[in-house]
């Protein structure tokens, strides 16, 4: 799967080089269970998505991250490329977060506004050289704040802008709303078969 196709579905993970550097678990081990739950986005909206108007629609990604099931970090990027215009609701019905990629049935969610042409795979190396160095201590340490820090701001000539972030986000449902207060998600828990 190129990254075009993988943006197109929703989800751009550069596997190969996350799974060398011991930041995935092997896409086999997910169907293990015969499925695994999700959190899935039923509704989201951004107060402010940091694209000026002048500039055209926003373009949106995520990066979840959490503990691999091997205890290393591990982080998934998603794209959303619907969510384009900020005051406005969008009902995308996305998967966000997998939690059978990770040990704990806790991830954190960050949002970016993509100002150029995001390359996947720099950004992997990037969050992993970051991420290395953070060790699963036996419960969940949110992540966020080191995903955060690890996008230096001269690393895109038109850097990416940091949107909002959600803290454990765990298999539950209702409306949470982001850290920076700059937008809402509603989220339920969905049971993926394999």
């Amino acid at each position: 799967m190129t990254c075009t196709d993988a943006a197109r579905s929703g989800f751009v993970v550069p596997f190969q080089l996350l799974t060398v550097h011991g930041l995935t678990s092997d896409a086999s081990d997910i169907g293990v269970h015969a499925g695994y739950w999700a959190n899935k986005v039923t509704a989201i909206r951004l107060s402010y998505d940091h694209e000026p108007d002048i500039k055209g629609a926003a373009e949106i990604f995520g990066i979840a991250g959490g503990f691999g099931l091997d205890g290393h970090v591990r982080c998934d990027i998603v794209t959303m490329p619907y969510l384009d215009r900020d005051g406005v609701t969008y009902y995308p019905n996305q998967v966000i977060v997998r939690y059978g990629h990770y040990k704990y049935n806790f991830a954190d969610f960050v949002l970016y506004e993509d100002d150029g042409d995001t390359n996947y795979q720099a950004l992997a190396t990037l969050l992993i050289d970051a991420l290395l160095i953070i060790a699963d201590v036996g419960y969940f340490i949110p992540l966020a704040n080191s995903i955060i820090d690890a996008m230096p701001d001269s690393w895109w000539t038109d850097d990416p802008d940091y949107t909002d972030s959600w803290y454990t986000l765990a298999t539950t449902s209702g409306r949470r709303y982001g850290a920076a207060n700059n937008g809402w998600m509603d989220i339920q828990p969905s049971w993926v078969s394999t």
